[in-house]
């Protein structure tokens, strides 16, 4: 009897969205940096806190709060219609968040505006709404499996707009930094990050 063969299986609307930023994510020059902060005097009063702020929360808030005060951590690189920076007012932070979707677990993206203005406790309670809510409830899921039932060529170009046509538009819709958790994937889990 011969090799059995495998079968086609459409992408998800989730896949698709993932597969598009993965394709204009790779066009940003990035250079890996790593530096070492301690951390001690925030860990103890992390640990004193009730209730207790997750990491996501501490890291975000400290992130936006330095770039209130720096405005070059606001800009974003436009090539179009010809080279120059975009300086945001205010940071929109972009934190992915993990749903389940149909039968698969999907990787959404969700801003919020102003996060330095939060407290930590506010930035956890957004960030549960956003993993709690029903999906149809949160405008931001909503848009991307939008997005996700384009045709490829359109989903593309819509790609494409958001990211390259102005500076407002990609600061209200993809943030001016993001934020994404991986203690899931190994022994620093917080139980509170999403």
């Amino acid at each position: 009897m011969g090799e059995a063969y495998g079968r086609r299986v459409p992408l998800s609307l989730s896949r698709r969205w993932i597969g598009d930023f993965l394709h204009f994510a790779q066009k940003v020059p990035t250079i890996p940096v790593q530096r070492r902060m301690n951390i001690a005097s925030l860990i103890t009063a992390r640990a004193q806190s009730l209730p207790r702020p997750s990491w996501c929360a501490l890291f975000t808030k400290a992130y936006a709060m330095v770039a209130a005060a720096r405005p070059e951590l606001r800009r974003t690189y436009l090539a179009f219609p010809w080279a120059h920076l975009y300086e945001h007012p205010i940071s929109v932070v972009s934190v992915a968040i993990e749903r389940r979707l149909e039968d698969e677990d999907a990787v959404f993206f969700t801003q919020i505006r102003g996060p330095e203005e939060y407290t930590p406790e506010q930035l956890d309670r957004a960030l549960a709404d956003y993993r709690e809510l029903p999906i149809e409830r949160i405008g931001t899921f909503k848009r991307a499996l939008r997005i996700s039932r384009l045709p490829w060529p359109l989903r593309r170009l819509s790609w494409w707009l958001a990211l390259n046509w102005s500076g407002y538009y990609r600061a209200r819709n993809v943030g001016t930094f993001g934020v994404s958790v991986y203690s899931g994937l190994g022994p620093n889990r917080c139980t509170r990050c999403p």
